[in-house]
């Protein structure tokens, strides 16, 4: 049987750059090109350059020349919720002793099981108005789900997945803001001392992320919970003059100078009408449309949820909660490419290579919990295989899923890594996306 997938190799222009790189010699180890010189980490912090802040507003951060880029950040000032903790846990989860996933029973106010990160609409990272990445809540998630255990509980612990609120004052949160360059820093890095200036832009929902318990009648409503301010905070390793000088002459000598990286994309959202939604097990078919090369193909399906539910522990299983995928089939070309139960992507799908399997001990992994990740590479580091997608026919992705009630909208998220090349002139430091399928 023919094999779509090495036959779409044949014709991708990123293949076959890719293919006149030094590959891998398993029997060869040295650590030539990868000590780095002697650095200094510093953190900066930003303040907006345009725009304001608020529910379902837009700000901008210039982005300043300090140095390598490596990381950024928002730090986000968030108002009093006016509600008392109580909570005596020490990582403030809303889970019993048991780690179950239902808050104890005496708990009516909390975040949604995405936090903070549901203050987010959009994240763009661009350059002389030409956009380098977009990053949605859901592509954030899905970023996030493929860290290693030990940094996704470092997320879901500062953006306060499935936490009661703070005590009754303002708090600051931190949300790591995962760009493509965060895999290998001294590779990947952005040299803002010799490339174009980078702008931030952070588009925010509507903040509808904290569910609260009415004063007068105890029942309960959706609270709109924004940031009052928001900066960022940019992490750059700067090198001294001499080494700095000797990287960009070395990098920069002439010509078009082009870099590997993985960039975010996602298909169309795919609504199934209410209509179409039963109780118990449901199937979904999609034709895939992107074009580019794939290394990973993320899967998401949640049931929006503008309305409170009677309890918490019930807003808890409805708010961008994603849901439960039985089983997993992708095809091209008519031929079968994946054709598995839900349970074997979720548990080992990234399992040796990225330390990362989607367990859920309590409310704040289940964000995680089912995000699906279809992964073509061999590691998690650099660009070991990616699939031409523009060469495949007619792809398709089939979906089973446990629908979390019958007679209502549910989305299907789409989402890909794909490997295109950053490219920047030497004369100009003009940086550009260039090839990519």
């Amino acid at each position: 049987m023919s094999n779509p997938i090495l036959q779409s190799a044949q014709s991708s222009a990123v293949v076959a750059t890719l293919r006149e790189s030094d590959t891998v010699n398993p029997f060869v180890y040295n650590e030539k090109g990868r000590i780095v010189s002697p650095h200094s980490m510093s953190l900066l912090k930003i303040t907006k350059s345009s725009g304001s802040v608020g529910a379902s507003k837009t700000c901008s951060f210039d982005i300043s020349k300090n140095g390598l880029l490596t990381g950024l950040y928002l730090e986000m000032t968030m108002p009093s919720v006016n509600v008392e903790n109580t909570d005596t846990l020490d990582n403030n989860l809303q889970e019993t002793a048991a780690g179950a996933t239902a808050p104890a029973s005496t708990k009516t106010d909390g975040f949604f099981t995405m936090g903070i990160l549901g203050c987010i609409d959009n994240i763009v990272l661009q350059t002389s108005g030409r956009q380098l990445e977009r990053l949605s809540r859901f592509q954030m998630l899905a970023r996030y789900s493929s860290l290693p255990a030990s940094k996704k509980l470092a997320v879901q612990q500062s953006l306060r997945f499935a936490q009661i609120p703070d005590d009754n004052v303002a708090y600051k949160v931190i949300m790591w803001l995962p760009f493509y360059f965060f895999r290998e820093m001294e590779k990947y890095h952005y040299n803002t001392s010799f490339n174009e200036p980078l702008r931030l832009d952070i588009t925010l929902s509507g903040c509808k992320i904290l569910q609260t318990a009415d004063l007068s009648g105890g029942a309960t409503e959706l609270t709109a919970h924004a940031p009052t301010e928001v900066e960022c905070i940019a992490q750059y390793r700067q090198l001294d003059a001499r080494d700095e000088d000797a990287l960009i002459n070395a990098q920069y000598g002439d010509g078009l100078l082009s870099q590997c990286v993985s960039m975010m994309k996602e298909e169309a959202v795919h609504t199934i009408a209410a209509a179409d939604v039963s109780a118990g097990s449901n199937n979904v078919k999609i034709d895939l449309k992107e074009n580019l090369c794939v290394s990973k193909v993320y899967v998401v399906i949640t049931a929006p949820n503008p309305v409170a539910d009677a309890t918490y522990a019930q807003t808890l299983n409805a708010n961008d909660v994603p849901l439960e995928i039985t089983n997993i089939k992708l095809t091209a070309s008519g031929v079968s490419v994946v054709d598995c139960h839900g349970d074997l992507i979720k548990y080992f799908g990234k399992w040796g290579e990225h330390d990362s399997a989607n367990v859920s001990s309590g409310n704040g992994e289940r964000a995680f919990e089912h995000v699906y990740c279809i992964d073509f590479t061999t590691t998690h580091k650099g660009h070991t295989n990616t699939i031409a997608f523009r060469e495949l026919s007619n792809p398709r992705l089939e979906l089973d899923f446990k629908a979390r009630t019958a007679s209502k909208a549910h989305e299907v998220r789409v989402m890909y890594e794909t490997t295109t090349f950053l490219s920047t002139s030497s004369a100009t430091g003009r940086v550009q996306l260039s090839i990519s399928s």
